[in-house]
């Protein structure tokens, strides 16, 4: 984990150290939860590097069948 900072109004603090209070949690952990949801909900995720080696990988093999399906040499150009 890394640390930040964020600006929050009183009344957001308040509300959420009550919150955490009932909970039994650090108000850090609620802001934690209450992002995670946020970006899920975005629709945000993180792509790790072997699922973009794999998705790099796929489309340079999509490429290279295109490529010969068009008849083309290395550069693009239709061989005739």
């Amino acid at each position: 984990m890394r640390r930040t900072n964020i600006y929050l109004a009183a009344d957001q603090l308040q509300r959420l150290r009550l919150l955490a209070e009932q909970r039994g949690q650090p108000v850090e952990a609620l802001v934690r939860e209450a992002i995670d949801t946020w970006l899920e909900s975005q629709g945000v995720r993180v792509v790790l590097e072997d699922e973009r080696e794999r998705r790099f990988d796929a489309l340079v093999r999509r490429r290279r069948r295109a490529v010969s399906r068009l008849a083309a040499d290395e550069d693009g150009v239709r061989v005739t």
